[in-house]
């Protein structure tokens, strides 16, 4: 469990520079248009963190080795 959590915070960490990334450029270089579009990268960040959290941390806290071959490497 340690091991997804500790994946999963990577994970939070990246993605809050790319957010900030994201967010920094459409203020500062981008025109309307493009900026319009590089804030669509939220949702998809979004959409990632939701499944990773899932599958990572949520599926170890419940099938962490309870059932037989179930949450074990």
């Amino acid at each position: 469990m340690r091991h997804e959590l500790v994946l999963f915070g990577q994970w939070l960490i990246a993605a809050a520079i790319a957010a900030g990334a994201v967010l920094l450029l459409s203020v500062t270089v981008a025109d309307d248009q493009q900026a319009a579009e590089l804030r669509g990268t939220f949702g998809i960040l979004g959409v990632v963190t939701v499944i990773w959290l899932v599958t990572g941390p949520v599926w170890q806290l419940f099938f962490d080795g309870r059932r037989p071959g179930w949450g074990k490497r």
